[in-house]
C-alpha cells in the first residue's frame, strides 16, 4: 500500500518484508515514514534483519525525514502469550512486538529481544509504556511544507483521501 499510494500514507510498519523493494520504489517512499521490523533469524530468507538493512539503507538515503525512519532487529520474537520457544514460524511474526507497542506482555517492560535505530543512526530505546510504534504512527503526517499552496492541511488531507478512493475504485470499475 505505501507503494501504491506514497502521498496518501504518512507512514508504513512493514513487519518481516519478504519481498525487499525496488530502487525505483524506494524513491516513492522520499516523504514517506518507514519503521520496519524484521527477526535476524526469521525462517523466510528474504526478512532477515541481514537481507533488510540494504533496504533501510537505501530508504535512509533518500528519505527527507531521516528520524521518520526506523528499523528494528529482533533477535527473537516472543508472542503474545509469552512463548519464546515454538514453531520455527515464530520469528516470522515480528508483528507481535506491534501488538505490545515495543514492550513485553506486561505492557511495561521494554521489548528486549530488540534493537531500534532511526535514519540518523540514534538507537531508540523504549522505557516509557507511551512511547512505541502507535505513539510514533500517531506522529507522522504526509502534509509537506511545500504543500500548503494557500490550502489548510485539513482540506489537503481530504483532497488526498477523494483521490485515494478515485484511484482505487477505477481499478474495479474497468
Amino acid at each position: 500500500m505505501l507503494l501504491a499510494y506514497p502521498d496518501f500514507f504518512a507512514a508504513g510498519i512493514p513487519c518481516s518484508a519478504i519481498t525487499p523493494p525496488t530502487a525505483a520504489e524506494v524513491s516513492k517512499l522520499c516523504d514517506t515514514s518507514v519503521w520496519m521490523i524484521n527477526c535476524d533469524i526469521d525462517f523466510w530468507a528474504g526478512a532477515k534483519t541481514s537481507s533488510i538493512k540494504p533496504v533501510f539503507n537505501a530508504i535512509k538515503k533518500s528519505s527527507h525525514r531521516k528520524d521518520g525512519v526506523r528499523l528494528t532487529s529482533l533477535s527473537q520474537v516472543v508472542l503474545a502469550n509469552g512463548e519464546k520457544q515454538g514453531s520455527y514460524q515464530q520469528e516470522h511474526y515480528t508483528w507481535e512486538t506491534v501488538t505490545y507497542d515495543m514492550h513485553m506482555n506486561d505492557h511495561v517492560t521494554p521489548y528486549q529481544y530488540a534493537t531500534t535505530v532511526d535514519g540518523n543512526g540514534k538507537t531508540i530505546s523504549f522505557e516509557n509504556p507511551e512511547e512505541g510504534v502507535i505513539s510514533w504512527l500517531s506522529q507522522q503526517t504526509n502534509i509537506k511544507a511545500d504543500d500548503s499552496n494557500g490550502r489548510s492541511g485539513l482540506k489537503s488531507f481530504i483532497n488526498k483521501i477523494i483521490a485515494f478512493f478515485k484511484r482505487l475504485f477505477s481499478i474495479f470499475i474497468r
